[in-house]
């Protein structure tokens, strides 16, 4: 499952769905949406934060041209790759597909409330130094 989070709106998902692996799928959202795409399950629906994993982070530009702005972070987290890319011709495409989870020490992991494994946040007062190492082994922040 995929959870839609508007900016600063921790604990109630804008909306939510199911997107099958290496499909995609055309979401409708507001033209002032500014938020994250993260994976999750029914656990994401308990009114509490979630915000262990990787982020799609998406902005509509107010600039009334219906431009967006869009990156992939792993500052909270990351529970596998992900990519966005433009549809507007020009093919910009942002994330990467990497697998940095496989064969990651042990002291990068992290336990998500969905009881799912991720690398951990490298980010705030518990950042995880280990993680933040092992990732810029394989991807430029």
């Amino acid at each position: 499952m995929f959870f839609f989070y508007e900016s600063n709106h921790d604990f109630v998902p804008y909306k939510y769905t199911v997107i099958p692996p290496w499909s995609c799928a055309f979401i409708a959202a507001c033209p002032t949406f500014r938020g994250r795409i993260v994976r999750g399950d029914v656990t994401n629906l308990d009114g509490k934060k979630h915000l262990l994993g990787t982020w799609a982070e998406i902005n509509w530009h107010a600039n009334g041209t219906g431009s967006a702005w869009g990156d992939i972070s792993l500052l909270q987290g990351n529970d596998g790759a992900a990519t966005i890319q433009s549809l507007d011709g020009l093919f910009r495409v942002k994330g990467f597909t990497l697998d940095l989870l496989f064969d990651a020490p042990s002291n990068a992991w992290a336990q998500k409330a969905t009881g799912s494994w991720c690398l951990d946040k490298i980010i705030g007062q518990d950042a995880n130094n280990a993680t933040r190492d092992w990732e810029a082994r394989f991807i430029d922040p």
